[in-house]
């Protein structure tokens, strides 16, 4: 008897000490789970997809700290910059750049990042930032082409500091052209920086300097167009930006044929079209704002109205995750004093979920402050 039960003992014993084994097994591999930076990863790109971003966030931030892998910090940027928090956006890429001064990316990302910010603020102190982080790529990488870019535009916003800068802002612009021909925006830059010498030149009554720098654009523009003749996006974009030159010069017959041009080459492309729409809705916008302040209510500005309101409503159509056409639609009824409408098309958007769209929710919500009801 008592052989038996230490028998039964002994196989208990042993099946608890098995239970046991498999429970800490379980548990390691639970844990190392967590310490796998790729596990890491692939669960931040799996919430990033459900929309949950601030998990994705964390995640890549295991992901670093358990493989010293810059990388993580650069995407973890990104993620921190689609949240709409920019400032640690910078700290992620700036560590991840002193960590490791290679990483071509580390300088990419808060270069685009300040570009934005320098092109609308044009404030010196942004342009310096970023001329001294692209002077920092181009010592890596000295074919980069968003560094050499990204000199030219600071070079030319600091011009004031020097007159060299101007000459070597433009050189840069053309470099990068050279390194990147293929790259639509880059040579976008290159030939507004034409058009906008012409603007400057012909305002300070210098007209044969103004004729050079038009003769200068016409031709930069004619090669764009035989660069990128075929339909698509970059086509698409370098119409909207010729209508928007014409737009300036108030030549409101050739900017309407480049938009017809664009949305001709864009057809075929969503995200082309998208943006051949949102661009004439923007360009029926700016004439209906001017035109009610020159004359107020009057049958064409009802019409730029409605035109401006319907391009809007078709880039929803297309997209209806981009904040963008929401706000800009709630503003044109804003303006137009119909807020009920304004207040609406701000709910639509929310109700539709703020999957990847945090930065427009503060458009969103600015438009609904100033709705009054």
């Amino acid at each position: 008897m008592a052989k038996k039960l230490n028998k039964n003992l002994v196989i208990v014993l042993s099946l608890a000490g098995f239970a046991l084994i498999i429970v800490l097994s379980v548990l390691m591999i639970m844990q190392l789970k967590k310490t796998d930076p790729e596990r890491n990863r692939q669960m931040a790109e799996a919430h990033y997809e459900q929309g949950d971003l601030r998990t994705a966030i964390r995640l890549y931030g295991m992901a670093w700290q358990n493989g010293n892998d810059e990388r993580d910090l650069v995407r973890q940027g990104e993620l921190l910059l689609e949240f709409g928090d920019e400032r640690r956006a910078m700290q992620a890429w700036n560590m991840a750049r002193t960590s490791n001064p290679a990483l071509v990316e580390a300088y990419e990302k808060p270069i685009e990042l300040d570009l934005r910010r320098a092109r609308l603020s044009r404030d010196n102190v942004t342009w310096s930032r970023v001329l001294e982080v692209s002077s920092k790529l181009k010592e890596q990488d000295t074919a980069n082409a968003l560094a050499h870019n990204a000199t030219g535009l600071a070079l030319i916003g600091l011009k004031d500091r020097d007159e060299r800068n101007e000459r070597e802002g433009e050189e840069a612009l053309q470099r990068a052209v050279q390194l990147a021909p293929e790259e639509i925006d880059y040579a976008l830059d290159l030939m507004i920086h034409y058009y906008q010498k012409r603007f400057v030149a012909k305002q300070d009554g210098e007209f044969e300097e103004a004729t050079r720098w038009e003769k200068k654009a016409e031709d930069f523009a004619t090669t764009l167009k035989e660069r990128f003749a075929s339909a698509g996006k970059s086509s698409t974009k370098l119409y909207l930006a010729l209508a928007r030159v014409a737009g300036l010069d108030k030549n409101d017959e050739l900017a309407m044929s480049y938009f017809k041009k664009a949305l001709e080459l864009a057809e075929d492309d969503d995200e082309a079209l998208f943006d051949a729409k949102f661009g004439l809705g923007q360009y029926f916008q700016t004439k209906w704002v001017a035109a009610l302040r020159r004359t107020g209510k009057t049958e064409q500005t009802d019409k730029l109205y409605e035109d401006a309101i319907a391009r809007f409503r078709e880039c929803i159509d297309i997209d209806k995750e981009d904040c963008g056409s929401y706000i800009e639609l709630a503003k044109m009824y804003r303006i137009g004093e119909e807020f009920e409408k304004a207040w609406t098309v701000c709910e639509e958007r929310i109700e539709l979920g703020l999957k990847h769209a945090r930065k427009g929710l503060t458009g969103i919500i600015e438009v609904m402050q100033w709705t009054d009801l």
